[in-house]
């Protein structure tokens, strides 16, 4: 499957934009995709999310991954690695404890960024997201 970004459309058709373009969107589970926002390629990239373990083959920069259709999607914690040009870039365990929650269905992003002084990675956990394209 390929993942193409808003940017790759036309831009007179922004009608038809969307920030995920494969997999389907289930109303009855929590659809989840990971946004690349680090400034690198992955060639490998694995998540951990409550729980919830995936890998992704290929996550290019500014891209947003397939769908993930989880019948729950706890944030108890997240963690993730990824592969690029040979160098392992990962993040702590971010644990969410007293905050965290259960998703039994809607729309969420994990955004993962990249810090410059250490080359470790964080994130940002968006749920209720609403899908619109970004400015890329």
């Amino acid at each position: 499957m390929i993942t193409l970004s808003c940017m790759e459309l036309e831009v007179s058709n922004d009608s038809l934009c969307v920030s995920v373009i494969c997999g389907d969107l289930n109303e009855s589970d929590a659809n989840f995709t990971v946004y690349n926002d680090t400034e690198i390629d992955f060639e490998e990239f694995v998540f951990d999310v409550g729980g919830k373990r995936d890998s992704i083959n290929f996550l290019p920069l500014k891209q947003f991954t397939c769908w993930f259709n989880y019948d729950t999607l706890s944030t108890t914690y997240i963690v993730a690695q990824g592969l690029s040009e040979n160098l392992i870039y990962a993040s702590d365990t971010i644990w969410f404890e007293a905050d965290s929650q259960k998703y039994v269905s809607g729309i969420y992003v994990l955004e993962v960024y990249r810090e410059q002084r250490n080359q470790k990675l964080s994130f940002h956990f968006m749920d209720e997201y609403t899908g619109d394209c970004r400015n890329l």
